[in-house]
């Protein structure tokens, strides 16, 4: 029968396994969970931020677009009275087309058989007629400027060429009917897309360099992990190893015949039960052996009290003696 294989990993070993395991597998899974949340939080904070600038561009174009209708009808209404119409309109139309708003904020105006009445990007296209115009996606440009306007207004996307750029980009427009007196246009504005792109880098910059931040903290935590490792293999060792270490020392001088040490526990744990047991122990081997000594002597008029009806050592000597004043006598 082959011998059992016994462990010889320390207990100390053992320990710091355990709090290795005990505390860097919680660890890691904070740090994977901390990349994941950045990670899903950085996409969805994008998804939100480009939502959000798309809709704040729409709110302003449009309001923009009512503005201009507002004040338009406003001035016919107030000079009307004063001015003729066929004098009236063009001076409406050229307010229109000189009104700015932001830095490149701009307005159109076509009737609603395709011609350019407003067209402050390119003056020389003013007059003619771009029903037919599409951008290189196919989409009918001057045709969804008048049909928006004809449904009271509305929103569409396409191709146009950006002044401010002289390329041609992305651009999101609002159309709307313009009642001036007896005549009723398309008028719109637009932004393009390019600007809120470059709205939304800046976002992902942020964001960016939010979540470079947050991952500045896996290295603090990793220090603050190693650190609490320490401290607990400092304080296993001292509460547990040394202890344990003072005992396995004890036991190995009573297997040498050795029962001159004293030891006292330190603490009221586990350990400390189990050094106060041993020190029991060792009180007892030392009266046993004192017992053993007098009756070699031939001291036989002394009691022994055993510790308990399983005492066999002390049974054994306390018979003894009996056998011995038998003999003699």
């Amino acid at each position: 029968m082959e011998p059992t294989k016994i462990n010889k990993k320390s207990i100390k070993k053992k320990l710091i396994s355990i709090t290795l395991l005990g505390v860097l597998i919680p660890t890691c899974i904070f740090a994977i969970g901390l990349m994941y949340a950045l990670n899903t939080i950085g996409e969805d904070s994008q998804n939100v931020a480009s939502e959000k600038l798309l809709s704040e561009a729409k709110n302003s174009i449009q309001y923009q677009t009512q503005v201009m209708v507002t004040n338009s009808q406003a001035s016919y209404q107030k000079l009307s009275t004063t001015i003729e119409e066929n004098k009236l309109i063009p001076m409406i139309l050229d307010n229109i087309r000189n009104s700015k708003y932001g830095e490149f904020g701009y307005y159109f105006v076509y009737k609603y058989d395709g011609i350019r009445l407003v067209s402050p990007e390119n003056l020389s296209l003013e007059g003619e007629n771009a029903i037919n115009t599409k951008d290189k996606n196919g989409v009918m440009v001057i045709q969804e400027v008048i049909n928006q306007s004809k449904s009271g207004g509305g929103f569409f996307s396409y191709i146009w060429k950006n002044p401010a750029t002289n390329q041609e980009e992305q651009k999101i427009t609002y159309a709307a009917p313009l009642k001036i007196g007896s005549q009723e246009y398309a008028i719109g504005t637009g932004t393009y897309l390019p600007v809120l792109e470059a709205t939304k880098k800046e976002i992902r910059d942020d964001i960016g360099q939010t979540q470079r931040s947050m991952l500045l903290l896996i290295p603090v935590i990793v220090v603050i992990v190693v650190l609490i490792i320490i401290l607990s293999i400092f304080y296993y060792n001292r509460i547990l190893i040394k202890p344990i270490r003072r005992l396995t020392s004890c036991a190995n001088k009573i297997a040498l015949g050795n029962i001159e040490d004293h030891i006292v526990a330190e603490s009221q744990d586990e350990i400390g039960e189990l050094t106060n047991s041993f020190s029991e122990m060792i009180d007892n081997i030392r009266e046993q052996s004192e017992n053993a000594k007098r009756i070699a002597q031939g001291d036989l008029g002394f009691e022994i009290t055993e510790k308990s009806e399983k005492d066999e050592l002390s049974l054994s000597m306390k018979e003894n003696p009996k056998k011995m004043s038998c003999r003699l006598a």
